[in-house]
């Protein structure tokens, strides 16, 4: 028996780092393939039963493809293609592609259908192909393409625009210990209202929040202070950089998922470990929190 059960069965891999070397703190590249199959048996035997994919992380499709077998264990949710010049395209063309994409990735996976499929860029579909695009996501539903439909947000905006003309099934959100601006604004609880099911990424920040203080890159000094703060106070709660970033997502009652990515064998198994060795003390997160969104979304970043 494994402990901290609900919180394995919470969590989805995220399987950026398979395709591609991503993350400002990522020092070790593309995982390799061995580590790969490893990765996921060791997501299997602790019951963490999801995979958040996309086609264009590089080749992380065909890297999952060579097993099948493992493969057979996981519900995956990917994302759409981005799509360039929405709003002067025939959405013909658009569907087209979209499809095209979805199906070479079933394809190349060996699936039949996927569990959750991210419609990227949703508010310019809806604002200029509304009708088209609803019928669309109705089309792929009942074809058993997907089975549920899902939005990416980077900011509150984007949200409101979106449940404006389309309710969700899933919403992903950036959350961690800097950034809980939708906790905060009771956003989440309203999500929750409305049935919708809330996943977070960025639990880690790109491994920001995992670094010390002093090995911070330059661009981070304006906030260099309240990170010191932060390690001061998990240092009185006797919780490491690695527990704190998982707990303050595991008692935010509103999120039902948790994405975490990985950059090596020896972090998923440190990951695994820390889960399930988690003191569940309830803590106040709330003081941690930042809400200058140039340091909290790394698109903002101007990191080399």
């Amino acid at each position: 028996m494994v402990n901290n059960a609900d919180f394995f069965e919470q969590t989805c891999l995220g399987t950026v780092q398979f395709g591609l070397n991503y993350g400002v703190s990522n020092k070790n590249g593309q995982i390799a393939g061995a580590d790969v199959q490893r990765i996921l048996e060791l997501a299997h035997h602790y019951n963490v039963s999801r995979l958040d994919t996309a086609a264009d992380y590089g080749d992380c499709e065909r890297v999952l493809s060579k097993y099948p077998e493992t493969l057979q264990n996981f519900s995956i949710a990917t994302k759409s293609i981005k799509t360039s010049n929405i709003q002067e395209k025939k959405f013909s063309k658009i569907k087209t592609d979209l499809i095209e994409s979805l199906e070479t990735s079933l394809d190349i996976l060996g699936m039949k259908s996927f569990d959750l499929y991210y419609l990227r860029s949703p508010e310019t579909l809806f604002q200029y192909h509304r009708e088209d695009t609803s019928k669309y996501i109705a089309e792929i539903k009942e074809k058993g393409l997907v089975n549920k439909i899902g939005i990416s947000i980077y900011e509150e905006k984007q949200l409101n625009d979106i449940l404006e003309v389309f309710q969700p099934d899933v919403i992903q959100i950036p959350f961690n210990i800097l950034d809980q601006r939708l906790s905060k604004s009771g956003t989440l609880k309203s999500l929750k209202a409305k049935g919708i099911d809330i996943y977070a990424r960025s639990l880690f920040l790109q491994g920001l929040l995992l670094m010390q203080p002093d090995q911070i890159p330059n661009f981070f000094r304006p906030i260099k202070s309240h990170l010191q703060q932060i390690h001061s106070q998990l240092t009185e709660y006797s919780l490491s950089s690695l527990q704190a970033c998982l707990l303050c997502a595991f008692q935010t009652k509103e999120i039902d998922k948790i994405i975490l990515g990985v950059s090596s064998l020896k972090e998923w198994k440190e990951i695994l470990k820390t889960i399930e060795e988690l003191p569940n003390q309830p803590l106040d997160w709330s003081s941690m929190s930042l809400d200058n969104e140039t340091f909290l979304n790394p698109s903002k970043w101007e990191v080399n």
